[in-house]
């Protein structure tokens, strides 16, 4: 009886998630999430990268056209036979090890024979990713060592190319790809490993964190990632109750925990075990009669390094003064009109009365910064936006304990009252829908205004947390 295919995508996925690996061979097939726009936005630059590298390096490359894959595959072996230069997704099988995948790229080299001949192919992989990661590297492995089976020959290298056209060459690493591919057979037989919260890929994100709350992981706690997890798992604490009870002096001993956790892990627990608030500290706010709740949107470096072009373009105000509250959002409507859109946030804010620059943790302040730099504001951000900026993150965690998975915006606010408007746009949601607009600006106005509602929303939600932590301290016994 012929053996499973683990293929490419399976190493990519256990890479990335164990869990995400097991969940696309034993989960439920309605869990899984459906493509958002900002997925389908990757996968349509993905192609484009890719046919853009093919076309510029290769053009000599002969693309593979087949009804199935079997036919697919039966046309790549026919090629490399022939000697072709170069092969476009060419679909590759090893039924006796049980391998299988469709690479992006097989390049002919004549500097060693193969079965086809007195020449060989070599792997190469087209990344939409700035960053490569082990995941793509052990993809780039996973066909090196599928072509060395096939060909008779293992190349010593192969190459993968990332979203800025760079090439980079990888020594292949036979063992270490045997280690992997032993995890990934056993997972897809059925070993369970844990679903970690916050660890899910598309497309299973949300059952991941889904299965995470109902196990009641450890990982539910903030400031708990996938490592200081294990260490804690290791010791006997794999669940938020059994951390909520934790004397401190038994988590000094576990690798990862300092001081700082040691006392306040047990607390945050406690507050998601009990479902309510702790205090920790009194809230201390300034006093001014003029308040602004700023709220960024911006590709990010997490996602420009998938290849997504690294900006900002909007900059969200919420002004509350003694007239009232009202958004003044500042937008690039252009790709190439940050430079404008700083611009006019500096000459507003200089016009306006001295204030709080209220935002949530550090992207507004980080990218503010950056904005700075690359558009010759620094003289404004030293002396106009730093020195009033203030990071109600560092003020509510310093002062509470949440009992929310996470202290970002999305947890804490609605946790304190808070609801978005739309809630089919998200952080991801809103580049897709930027990209969009400005790419046609005329007929894709309706998704500029989503957009700006959804930084609106970001805006107030970060007015309602600090009007939350006013009450607390009010209410508070002096």
């Amino acid at each position: 009886m012929p053996r499973e295919i683990v293929t490419a995508s399976d190493v990519y996925q256990w890479a990335r998630s164990p869990f995400a690996l097991w969940c696309e061979h034993h989960a439920p097939p309605h869990e899984r999430d459906p493509p958002s726009g900002f997925q389908e936005l990757l996968l349509r630059q993905g192609r484009e990268h890719e046919a853009r590298v093919v076309e510029a390096r290769w053009p000599a490359c002969e693309t593979l056209a087949a009804a199935t894959e079997a036919e697919g595959f039966a046309a790549a072996l026919a090629a490399m036979q022939a000697g072709a230069p170069a092969l476009h997704g060419a679909p590759l099988l090893d039924a006796a090890e049980g391998l299988g995948g469709r690479v992006d790229l097989l390049v002919r080299h004549d500097d060693a024979p193969s079965r086809f001949g007195a020449w060989h192919y070599r792997v190469v992989e087209v990344k939409l990713a700035r960053n490569l990661g082990p995941e793509h590297r052990l993809q780039g492995a996973f066909y090196n060592h599928l072509l060395g089976r096939l060909q008779g020959h293992t190349p010593r290298t192969f190459t993968l190319v990332n979203g800025d056209g760079d090439e980079t060459t990888f020594e292949h690493d036979e063992a270490e790809l045997a280690d992997v591919l032993a995890q990934v057979r056993a997972i897809r037989a059925g070993e369970r490993v844990p679903a970690i919260y916050g660890s899910g890929i598309w497309p299973w994100e949300s059952y991941t964190d889904r299965c995470a709350v109902e196990a009641d992981d450890v990982s539910l706690v903030d400031g708990v990632g996938p490592a200081l997890r294990g260490s804690l798992v290791a010791a006997g604490f794999a669940t938020v109750r059994a951390l909520a009870e934790a004397r401190e002096e038994a988590l000094g001993a576990i690798r990862g925990v300092g001081a700082t956790r040691q006392r306040r892990l047990p607390v945050v627990a406690r507050a998601l075990a009990s479902r309510t608030h702790v205090p920790l500290a009194r809230v201390e706010l300034p006093d001014s009669p003029v308040e602004v709740f700023l709220d960024l949107e911006g590709t990010g470096e997490q996602v420009a390094a998938e290849g997504i072009e690294p900006m900002d373009y909007l900059i969200g105000a919420l002004v509350r003064d003694a007239r009232g509250e009202r958004y003044l959002p500042f937008v690039a409507h252009r790709l190439d009109a940050e430079a404008e859109m700083m611009r006019a946030f500096v000459e507003w804010l200089a016009a306006a009365p001295e204030c709080v620059l209220y935002h949530w943790h550090h992207y507004e302040a980080t990218h503010l910064r950056k904005l700075a730099q690359r558009h010759g504001f620094e003289h404004e951000w030293r002396t106009l936006i730093q020195p009033r900026l203030r990071d109600l993150h560092k003020d509510a965690t310093r002062c509470f304990a949440f009992p929310t998975y996470g202290t970002g915006l999305k947890q804490v606010a609605p946790y304190v009252g808070f609801r978005w408007r739309h809630k089919d746009v998200n952080a991801m949601e809103s580049i897709a829908l930027y990209l969009e607009y400005a790419r046609d600006p005329v007929p894709e106005r309706e998704k500029l205004q989503k957009v700006l509602d959804y930084n609106e929303d970001d805006c107030r939600a970060t007015r309602v947390v600090k009007d939350w932590l006013v009450a607390q301290a009010a209410a508070a016994p002096t």
